[in-house]
């Protein structure tokens, strides 16, 4: 769904209906949409709308109790208390649903929800706004505070939109973009914008705004074995997952790669035989879609396959940034190609969160030091700060005004985030908590908030039921040590056949031994050694790339992002020292060095800057040129 949004303010010149159609119209429409938006003006001016792509059949998105002057809005879907067929295990009068169950308990109703939602009611007798979202933050939720005026949205650029923000950039959210990829907690690139945290509360009332946290994932206390007991609870959480994602109401896919994540999936929908296809992208002879196509072959689903190539990836950059507000270095903007290519579904299921499932912690065969809060800063400093952040001290790259503030950016931001977890029996628990709310809900926000605006997205396997009973399962068993455990078993129990092909990680099938796959990693070592010193034909199984976006950074997209980078007004070149940076360029497209993040931070922090900072016209016109 493409969203909700709304805004309040004692700005008594403020014109409601103009400002809540700029926020609208600040996220293009691709398809039919269904609109609703209510504004008043009294002591007061309020706004509140939402704004979904007819194809969805999104749930009902807006509600009124004209005798408590209570309204809602909301965008997700909420799983109701009593489960019915696979169709009812989603609320379709959502609005209405939760419009009860804010008069029933106020703003705590929340803590009893279960679903994937942003939420928003006015209390019009009190003059309230009230904003919320789901245990996980499963969809990023927007808030902007300035003065005496407030507006959110399920986009920044709604928020922007607004005219009520002022546009004043971050600087410590542009050096978490440099160091690590994406920006940490509530930050976003711009000072007077948060996103709400998972499990948020936030109440606006009398001009102030505060927040509060009304769940955490951390608080569950792992206990007990795993044996045949526990995979029997984790199996009946998974497939209830699976029911909610795979909708029988619409067409729905599932978007499926060569690795065990969405192969998962795929064991879960086949064996409760619900109706749905599978989807991937890429080239058509890549590792992924022919492994993708044979598992399909194997459950016997129709297989639709995305070509993705070079054609349009420097038009897609722009409109990318303006869904994505600048929350994730990335120069991938292929799933803009949901906008203009007809697909034949309507829901994408995707296989993001299994990471939760086998743990986020890598170990050595010695795991003693996972007590060690010096082991855990580094262990998370290694595996998500960004390549070119493990090669050199980014901070010395930003002038000397800023560098002190950078380099508190790269040693504070890990010891900040382990303090907001209790570390429960081990540290590595802080680990896979962290990695859940943060980089995985993070980026999986690429896919939400650019395909929702054609298309709904589920993810299973972040289904609040399911990561609650994993999180119960000692830690020790969702190591990457222990790896695939809980994966293969589902597998084994649900669709055995598909263990039997390869898959994208290993190119070796899921059901051989331990012992079967040291002797293939010895023999293909050997064939390796042989093909170079005695030239023979060379049988090692390689993979073959979904994307080839490295290769395409460096010709097809180069001429664009030198015409962003390389300027000498390029917004970045106010904080950051210009012949450094010049030189990384350089070396990128010279193939000396891989710097590709460091380049989409760069270009996003850019392409953000042009569109809300200092608005240039060529840059927003580009934004909204694939509108149909």
């Amino acid at each position: 769904m493409s969203g909700i949004y709304g805004f309040c303010t004692d700005d008594g010149n403020a014109i409601p209906d103009r400002i809540l159609d700029s926020m609208k119209d600040a996220i293009p429409a691709y398809d039919q949409t269904v609109d609703t938006q209510w504004v008043t003006k009294t002591d007061h001016c309020v706004g509140l709308g939402t704004r979904h792509p007819m194809r969805a059949k999104a749930p009902q998105a807006y509600a009124y109790d004209s005798v408590s002057g209570v309204r809602c809005i909301v965008d997700g879907v909420i799983y109701p208390e009593a489960a019915g067929p696979a169709h009812g295990l989603i609320e379709m009068n959502a609005a209405q649903y939760l419009l009860s169950r804010y008069l029933e308990s106020g703003p705590s109703c929340v803590m009893q929800l279960n679903g994937s939602f942003n939420v928003a009611w006015w209390d019009e007798r009190s003059e309230r706004l009230v904003i919320a979202n789901d245990r996980i933050g499963h969809r990023l939720f927007f808030f902007g505070h300035c003065g005496r005026s407030f507006a959110f949205a399920s986009y920044l650029a709604r928020v922007m939109g607004s005219g009520l923000i002022d546009p004043d950039i971050d600087l410590e959210g542009f050096a978490d973009l440099l160091n690590y990829g994406y920006i940490f907690g509530e930050r976003t690139l711009f000072e007077n914008v948060k996103t709400l945290p998972p499990a948020g509360i936030l109440i606006f009332e009398n001009g102030k705004s505060n927040v509060e946290r009304y769940w955490k994932a951390d608080e569950i206390e792992p206990h007990g074995v795993y044996n045949e007991q526990r995979l029997d609870d984790v199996q009946d959480a998974f497939q209830t997952a699976i029911k909610r994602g795979f909708r029988t109401d619409v067409e729905t896919a599932l978007d499926l790669t060569g690795g065990l994540d969405s192969r998962t999936l795929l064991a879960g929908a086949a064996s409760l035989d619900l109706p749905y296809i599978t989807h991937t992208g890429g080239q058509p002879d890549s590792t992924d879609v022919v492994l993708a196509q044979n598992v399909s072959d194997a459950v016997d689903v129709q297989h639709c396959f995305e070509p993705i190539g070079p054609e349009k990836v420097s038009e897609w950059l722009i409109p990318m940034v303006l869904h994505l507000g600048g929350m994730v270095a990335t120069l991938h903007g292929h799933p803009c190609q949901h906008f203009e290519r007809p697909m034949p579904f309507d829901v994408a299921i995707q296989g993001s969160g299994t990471s939760f499932i086998r743990g986020f912690w890598r170990v050595t065969e010695d795991n003693s030091d996972v007590d060690d809060p010096e082991t855990v800063r580094r262990h998370l400093q290694s595996v998500l700060q960004s390549s070119l952040a493990s090669r050199i001290s980014i901070e010395t790259l930003w002038q000397d005004k800023h560098r002190d503030l950078a380099a508190s950016v790269k040693n504070d931001r890990i010891p900040e985030l382990l303090r907001q977890f209790k570390a429960g029996s081990r540290l590595v628990d802080a680990v896979t908590y962290i990695h859940l709310t943060e980089q995985c809900r993070k980026f999986l926000n690429k896919a939400i908030l650019i395909i929702r605006n054609v298309r709904e997205v589920y993810f299973p396997l972040l289904d609040h039921e399911l990561l609650v009973t994993l999180a119960k399962i000692p830690p020790s068993v969702r190591l990457a040590k222990e790896g695939r455990r809980i994966e293969l078993d589902l597998m084994r129990r649900l669709c055995p056949k598909l263990l039997d092909i390869p898959y994208e990680k290993t190119l070796i099938r899921p059901s051989a031994t331990a012992a079967e796959e040291w002797v293939i990693h010895k023999l293909r070592g050997v064939n390796r050694r042989l093909t170079r010193w005695a030239k023979l034909p060379d049988w090692t199984p390689r993979k073959v790339p979904a994307h080839y976006f490295s290769r395409w950074i460096r010709h097809e997209m180069k001429d664009t992002l030198e015409g962003l980078l390389c300027t000498p007004d390029a917004a970045f070149r106010q904080y950051l020292d210009a012949e450094q940076v010049d030189e990384l360029v350089r070396q990128h497209f010279s193939g000396e060095a891989n710097n590709e993040q460091f380049l989409a931070g760069l270009v996003v922090f850019e392409i953000c800057h042009r569109l809300w900072v200092d608005p240039d016209p060529d840059i927003i016109s580009h934004a909204f040129a694939a509108r149909s």
